[in-house]
C-alpha cells in the first residue's frame, strides 16, 4: 500500500463557490454552505462504485451539507509499463441540484519523475473530470489533488501547481496537506500557488499490538496542528475522520495489514490479534463545538471523511454525524436484548444505540422474575459468565460493537420457564 493509505488515511475538503459561472467551468470559491457563519460542513464521498445505497447517501446530502466531493479517479502505479488511471463513473442522477455544491478528487501516486512533468497529464485528467460532470448535467466547484508527495519533494509540487494554475485556468485545484508539511519552508510557497489547501489532521499512528483501540485523530495533536495553520496565513479547511480501520499484527507483532471499510473481516492469513484504530465521537464533537464558536483563523470549514452510507460497517451513522457536526456528543450505549428460540432457550444479543461504536464493557446480569432463576447457559464471543443462586452475571473481555451490527453473546435457559430479567450495567 502507499504512504498515505498506511500512515494517513486520505481525504478532501470543499468550499463553496458564488457568482455567474458556465458549465464544465470552474468558478471562484466564496460565500457559505452547510453552517451558519460560513464555517461550513461538508462531506467526501469515497467509493469507488456507487451502489443503491451510495446514491440513496448522496441525494439527502443537501439536507447536511455545503458541498459534496466524489472521488473522480485515481493513478497508484505502474500497472504494463505505463501509469493507470482508475476512473470513477458517479451516478449524476443522483447529486441533488440546487444549493448543494459538488466537487471532484482526484489520488495520484508520484513517480520517480519531476512533479512538474505531470502537470500535463493532469490537466488532461481534470478536464476529463469536468467534461464528465458537465454531460451528467453538474457543475463542478473544484478538483481536489491528493497527491502522494513525499515532504522532501514539496520544492517540485510548487512548480507542479504553479503549472496547473497558470492562466487560462478553468480549473481550481485544492491540495490536500499532510501535518508534517506545515513545517516545511516550501509548504508556504505551495499554499501560496494553490490559494487555498485541505489540512488532513487524521492520522494513523501505528498501535501497539498490545493496545485494543487506538484514535484515527487525537484532538490535541489536531489543535496544534491547526495552530500551526493559522500561523502561515493561507486559507485553508479541515478533514476530520468518521471511520475506523482495523490493524492486522502476526503472532511475532508485525503488521500484516491495515483495512478500512473494503478490507477482509478477519484480515490476512497468519493474523492473530486486531487492533481498531478509531473515530472518537465526543472527543470530535468537542472540537467541532470550539470551532464553531471561534472558528481557527484562516480556516474555512470541516470535511468529514467519510459521508455515512447505509450498510457501512467500521462508521458512524448519519444521525450520529449530524449531532457530531453541531457539536453535540452522540450518546451512543450498548443495549441487550433476549429473543426467545424454538427450543424453549432465550438468545441474548447485544446491539448499539446511539450510531457510533461502542466498548463492550461492565456487566449484564440475568435473572428470572419470581420464583424462576437461570438453570442453563452457554456464552459466545469474548463474553465470560458466572452462574450462583439462579442469576448469570455476564462480562466482555473487551472489543467494540460497531452500529448497525448485533452480537450473538449467549443463551440462557430458565425453570420455571419465563423470559429473563436483563439489567446491563456499563
Amino acid at each position: 500500500m502507499d504512504r498515505r493509505s498506511f500512515i494517513y488515511l486520505s481525504g478532501a475538503l470543499l468550499a463553496p463557490s458564488c457568482g455567474k459561472r458556465e458549465t464544465g467551468v470552474l468558478s471562484a470559491p466564496g460565500g457559505s454552505g452547510g453552517a451558519a457563519g460560513g464555517f461550513r460542513m461538508e462531506a467526501y464521498v469515497w467509493q469507488r462504485q456507487w451502489t443503491t445505497a451510495v446514491e440513496r447517501a448522496v441525494r439527502g446530502a443537501g439536507k447536511d451539507f455545503g458541498q459534496i466531493c466524489y472521488l473522480a479517479a485515481e493513478r497508484e502505479g505502474p500497472v504494463g509499463g505505463k501509469e493507470a488511471w482508475r476512473w470513477v463513473r458517479p451516478a449524476f442522477k443522483s447529486i441533488p441540484r440546487g444549493h448543494l455544491k459538488v466537487a471532484a478528487a482526484l489520488r495520484v501516486g508520484v513517480t520517480s519523475a519531476r512533479l512538474e512533468s505531470e502537470a500535463e497529464e493532469l490537466l488532461k485528467a481534470a478536464a476529463r473530470v469536468v467534461r464528465e460532470a458537465a454531460e451528467g448535467g453538474v457543475a463542478l466547484e473544484e478538483v481536489h489533488l491528493d497527491l502522494d508527495c513525499p515532504a522532501s519533494r514539496l520544492g517540485e509540487y510548487v512548480e507542479l501547481m504553479t503549472r496547473l494554475t497558470a492562466p487560462p485556468a478553468a480549473v481550481r485545484w485544492v491540495l490536500t496537506a499532510l501535518p508534517d508539511w506545515l513545517t516545511n519552508p516550501e509548504f508556504v510557497r505551495l499554499a501560496k500557488a494553490a490559494g487555498s489547501y485541505i489540512l488532513q489532521v487524521h492520522a494513523l499512528q501505528l498501535p501497539h499490538p498490545d493496545k485494543d483501540s487506538a484514535l484515527v485523530c487525537d484532538p490535541a495533536r489536531a489543535r496544534k496542528w491547526v495552530a500551526e495553520a493559522s500561523a502561515l496565513g493561507v486559507p485553508f479547511r479541515v478533514a476530520l475522520p468518521t471511520y475506523a480501520s482495523r490493524v492486522f499484527f502476526d503472532s511475532a507483532g508485525k503488521i500484516l495489514d491495515v483495512a478500512g471499510e473494503d478490507g477482509a473481516g478477519q484480515g490476512p492469513a497468519g493474523s492473530v490479534r486486531m487492533v481498531l484504530v478509531r473515530s472518537d465521537a465526543p472527543l470530535l464533537a468537542a472540537m467541532v463545538r470550539e470551532w464553531r464558536a471561534a472558528p481557527p483563523v484562516g480556516c474555512g470549514g470541516v470535511i468529514w471523511y467519510r459521508m455515512p452510507v447505509e450498510g457501512d460497517r467500521w462508521n458512524w451513522s448519519m444521525e450520529a454525524l449530524r449531532k457530531v457536526m453541531a457539536g453535540e456528543d452522540p450518546g451512543a450505549s450498548l443495549r441487550v436484548k433476549a429473543l426467545r428460540n424454538d427450543s424453549g432457550f432465550y438468545e441474548l444479543e447485544a446491539l448499539v444505540d446511539g450510531g457510533v461504536e461502542v466498548r463492550l464493557e461492565g456487566e449484564l446480569r440475568v435473572a428470572g422474575s419470581g420464583a424462576s432463576k437461570v438453570l442453563a447457559y452457554d456464552v459466545h464471543a469474548n463474553w465470560k459468565g458466572q452462574l450462583a443462586d439462579g442469576i448469570l452475571r455476564m462480562r466482555p473481555t473487551g472489543g467494540w460493537l460497531f452500529p448497525g451490527r448485533t452480537q450473538r453473546i449467549g443463551w440462557v435457559r430458565l425453570s420455571p420457564a419465563a423470559e429473563p430479567v436483563l439489567n446491563y450495567t456499563p
